[in-house]
């Protein structure tokens, strides 16, 4: 549920901005009630970090899935 949630967020925050997206509009998004969402994050704000935390691991992810299929540096064949 957090990653719906999270995601809905950033759909929302990506149309409205920040300030005018609302719990209530995280939560309808997601078909569940604004006392739901608080169950998974205490604050809109924590819904922003998660988000954010989320995309970092997801990039370093993909960041080290690159680096081990990339070929080995030239120079070191030297």
């Amino acid at each position: 549920m957090r990653g719906q949630i999270e995601a809905a967020a950033t759909e929302l925050v990506f149309r409205h901005g920040f300030e005018a997206t609302s719990i209530r509009m995280i939560a309808d998004a997601c078909g569940i009630t604004h006392g739901a969402l608080y169950s998974h994050f205490a604050t809109k704000e924590d819904v922003l970090f998660g988000t954010i935390e989320r995309a970092i691991a997801e990039t370093e992810k993909m960041m080290v899935d690159a680096m081990a299929q990339a070929a080995p540096d030239p120079r070191s064949q030297f």
